[in-house]
């Protein structure tokens, strides 16, 4: 079991082991398999009386309960199927692992090396990943370097952040028929938002049509209410330098 609760104030441990019997009891009851390879995190509000808990299995790479959940409580995007599920779930392990590092440290040697092949493969053919070539081929050589100091728990923190970003980019249909091969391209049906009369009077009028160019550009980054952040720096970069320029001419 892990928590956050500070067991060392006056009745924290004795509510912390009443809700460990309680969850001990439903497991009892309802028959659960528990995985060997699992933890149970709890978090106690000490003057609510009330607890949220959750596994996190290990070897599945996952989070689950005892009882039924809303898909709202995972996050998983509009249009969603299982495998969406799956990987709003891992995302949230890779969170986990991020706060207790040290609950992972014996499956940290194959939590890299399979990190270490996502990269590889990303760096052959991916164009829709969310890290540059240049931060490939930094994070390739960073995970070789620390291939054997997995034990550590600051090397097991970061695997895990990177890991949490590989599952939340495969929300995007990642392995489906119909999954996202560009970062242009929409795979979920979002109504675009459109400029109101004034402004498009005032953008072709008295800017001609000046901010319809940037909008174009910003609603190439902005596909279905996601963002990468490489692409999202180059556009403010680009954007401020275009706009000092233009600056300059006017002056």
């Amino acid at each position: 079991m892990v928590t956050e609760a500070r067991i060392s104030e006056p009745g924290v441990a004795d509510q912390l082991n009443a809700w460990l019997s309680l969850i001990c009891n439903t497991i009892t009851e309802k028959h659960v398999p528990l995985p060997e390879t699992s933890h149970l995190f709890l978090e106690i509000h000490k003057h609510s009386g009330s607890c949220n808990y959750y596994f996190a299995d290990h070897n599945l790479r996952t989070v689950f309960w005892l009882h039924t959940l809303d898909t709202v409580g995972v996050r998983p995007q509009q249009s969603f199927t299982n495998s969406h599920l799956q990987y709003a779930l891992e995302e949230n392990y890779w969170i986990h692992i991020g706060l207790f590092p040290d609950s992972a440290s014996q499956y940290s040697v194959r939590a890299l090396n399979d990190l270490k092949v996502v990269f590889l493969h990303a760096h052959a053919d991916t164009p829709t990943f969310p890290y540059t070539t240049k931060q490939r081929e930094e994070i390739i050589d960073l995970l070789e370097h620390n291939k054997n100091r997995t034990h550590s728990s600051y090397i097991t923190t970061y695997v895990a952040g990177l890991w949490t970003t590989v599952a939340s980019h495969r929300l995007t249909h990642f392995g489906e028929d119909h999954c996202r091969l560009s970062f242009g391209q929409s795979t979920l049906e979002i109504q675009d938002s459109k400029w109101g009369i004034l402004l498009a009077i005032i953008s072709n009028t008295l800017l001609f049509g000046f901010p319809d160019g940037y909008q174009a550009r910003f609603k190439s980054l902005w596909v279905d209410q996601l963002v990468n952040t490489t692409r999202w720096r180059e556009h403010t970069s680009e954007t401020v330098k275009d706009l000092k320029q233009t600056v300059s001419s006017v002056s």
